[in-house]
């Protein structure tokens, strides 16, 4: 496009014309974006989200230029197409992306964790399996509230006995998981809970709980 005085955008652009000189003569982005300026450029110019979108500009530029996603760009890229671009899955939460989205985006639960606060519920709801939650760096006790079994857990080796033991497991979740009678004894755990939990009379008395403190 040629400019009054017969300058072109591109000739303009290097000429030193500010992309912010260019939208207050009502340049579209597409234009802007042909003539060669850059997303920062764009950015630094005032052009707002949604033209920088409609001017074809990729993830990665809008990321490095400095855009805050919205919940606009759904309607240009998918959950891949950010990832692709370096965006977080905080940043993808925040605009209403679901953990589904993110999972099929490419984001691992790892990154869902620590970017942020997608539940380990919300991750296997999403499609996420035990190991990528079990790995992803959550707390025990939040394994437990998703329903990650004990043995599931203790079968990963990620935490220790005392953790999984103490994160909210009943006796007989921890004897099913393949937990000692001395192990859950060592937690905390009742005879009461013991033998609701399914050990044997004989177990609780190999780990010294007397006769008399059995129910």
């Amino acid at each position: 496009e040629v400019l009054s005085g017969g300058f072109s955008l591109t000739k303009a652009r290097a000429a030193g014309y500010r992309a912010e000189t260019m939208r207050a003569l009502n340049k579209t982005s597409f234009l802007m974006r042909q003539a060669g300026y850059s997303c920062s450029d764009m950015y630094s110019g005032g052009y707002t989200t949604e033209e920088i979108l409609n001017a074809g500009y990729s993830t990665s530029e809008l990321k490095s230029a400095g855009y805050v996603l919205c919940n606009l760009v759904r309607d240009h890229y998918t959950a891949v197409d950010l990832h692709y671009g370096g965006y977080t899955a905080g940043e993808l939460k925040a605009c209403g992306y679901t953990a589904q989205e993110l999972y099929h985006g490419g984001y691992s639960a790892k990154e869902c964790h620590s970017t942020s606060n997608f539940t380990p519920t919300n991750l296997l709801q999403g499609g996420y399996c035990d190991y990528d939650i079990i790995h992803a760096g959550y707390r025990c006790n939040e394994l437990y509230f998703a329903h990650i079994d004990a043995k599931t857990i203790k079968n990963m080796n990620v935490y220790t006995n005392k953790q999984i033991m103490t994160s909210g497991f009943s006796a007989m979740e921890l004897k099913n998981a393949g937990f000692s009678a001395s192990e859950v004894r060592s937690a905390g755990f009742t005879a009461k809970d013991m033998k609701h939990g399914g050990f044997t009379l004989g177990e609780m008395v190999e780990v010294k709980l007397w006769l008399q403190e059995i129910p």
